[in-house]
C-alpha cells in the first residue's frame, strides 16, 4: 500500500453522515444488474442489435468479476477499515479490496457500451463509475488504487471485447 494511496484515501474519507454516500456505495451493483436486464429486455422489444450488446455486457461483466476474484485471491489487499484507517461508514465483509467489484461492474458496462458504439451511454456509466468510486472511498471500504485497478481491468476487458467483436463481426 503506497503512502500516496493512503493520503488520497484520507482526503476523501470522512465521518459525515452517509446519505447519498450510502446509497451510491451500497446500491451501485444492484443498479447495474437492473440496467443490464432492462437493456436486454429493451433489445428484445426493439431490435436484435441491442440484444447482442446486452449479451456482450453480460459476458464481459462475468469475465471481469471472475478476473477480479482471481486477482483478489492471488494478491489480497486489506480494506481500509481492516487496517484501522479512516472512518468506516458502510458495513462490509473483510474481503480483499483490490480491485473493486462495484467499480468494475460500472466501468465494464461503460467500456463495453463505448466499444459497441454507444458512446453517450458509455460516458454516462463512466461518470456514474466515478461517483461510485468516490462514494466507496469516502465510505471507507476502498482505497483509490482499488478503483483505479477496477478501471484498468475494465479497460483491458474493453480491448478484448473490441478485438473479439471485430474478429467475429459483431457490433
Amino acid at each position: 500500500m503506497s503512502d500516496l494511496d493512503r493520503t488520497i484515501f484520507l482526503l476523501i474519507n470522512d465521518s459525515a453522515a452517509p446519505g447519498l454516500v450510502d446509497l451510491l456505495a451500497k446500491q451501485a451493483s444492484s443498479l447495474v444488474v437492473l440496467l443490464l436486464v432492462a437493456h436486454f429486455l429493451c433489445g428484445i422489444v426493439m431490435r436484435w442489435h441491442d440484444v447482442r450488446t446486452a449479451l456482450q455486457l453480460g459476458l464481459f461483466t462475468a469475465a471481469g468479476l471472475a478476473a477480479s476474484y482471481l486477482v483478489g485471491w492471488v494478491m489480497p489487499v486489506d480494506r481500509p477499515f481492516v487496517q484501522q484507517l479512516g472512518h468506516h461508514l458502510v458495513l462490509h465483509a473483510a474481503t480483499p479490496s483490490f480491485p473493486s467489484s462495484h467499480g468494475l461492474l460500472i466501468f465494464t458496462y461503460s467500456v463495453v457500451l463505448t466499444t459497441a458504439g454507444k458512446r453517450r451511454s458509455g460516458f454516462f456509466f463512466f461518470a456514474g463509475g466515478l461517483l461510485v468510486a468516490w462514494a466507496r472511498i469516502r465510505a471507507g471500504v476502498h482505497f483509490p488504487f482499488d478503483m483505479m485497478g477496477a478501471l484498468g481491468l475494465a479497460l483491458m476487458l474493453g480491448m478484448v471485447a473490441s478485438v473479439t467483436l471485430r474478429r467475429f463481426s459483431v457490433g
